[in-house]
């Protein structure tokens, strides 16, 4: 509520508009974005939240989201991953081939946080000049049910490589991957899920 009616509200005080996600599959919640990206030495700053239930125990999606080698199966985009079998402290590292607009990119993916069984914190860069910083949380909602959210920040730069980076889709990939991400950690689960049950 605004405390004086009278008084112009400048732009930056509106609250963000309400949004829909017309293309996430039921299950997804999404957190609307501050339509005002912040600008960070030379570069555009903007974040996406999502979150899903997924049915299975908490350490089972633990055990997907640690063992990164499995990111092929879960976005489309990416064709290659070179990791440890595992990821288990900070500092560790990965390297991951995406394919986007025909073209092939690799980045080095480093763990800067984790908390096994709750939560993992990795940054890399994967179109050029782009950085992204990827927050995945576990929460145990009982033994068989699990909410994991994630949070992807990424930053754009400005000038031409920013201005390649837009063209390649960065903005859209940043949305659009971590829906992905997402959905592929719940079918993994689950499909594991099922395959111990039969």
């Amino acid at each position: 509520m605004l405390s004086n009616p009278g008084r112009p509200v400048p732009f930056a005080e509106l609250p963000p508009p309400a949004t829909v996600c017309r293309s996430c599959r039921p299950g997804i919640a999404v957190v609307p974005d501050n339509p005002l990206s912040a600008r960070t030495k030379g570069a555009v700053v903007a974040s996406v939240t999502r979150s899903i239930e997924i049915a299975g125990s908490a350490d089972a999606v633990w055990k997907v989201l640690e063992d990164v080698r499995l990111l092929p199966q879960m976005s489309h985009s990416t064709t290659h991953v070179e990791a440890p079998e595992r990821l288990s402290a900070v500092g560790d590292t990965f390297e991951q081939t995406v394919k986007l607009a025909g073209k092939s990119f690799t980045s080095k993916w480093t763990v800067r946080d984790i908390d096994p069984g709750t939560r993992l914190v990795i940054s890399g860069s994967v179109l050029p000049g782009t950085k992204y910083t990827m927050t995945e949380e576990i929460e145990s909602l009982d033994s068989s049910r699990t909410r994991l959210s994630l949070i992807m920040d990424y930053s754009l730069p400005f000038g031409p490589v920013g201005r390649l980076a837009a063209k390649l889709g960065a903005e859209r990939r940043a949305n659009s991957e971590a829906t992905t991400v997402l959905e592929g950690v719940r079918r993994l689960v689950e499909q594991r899920s099922e395959t111990r049950a039969s």
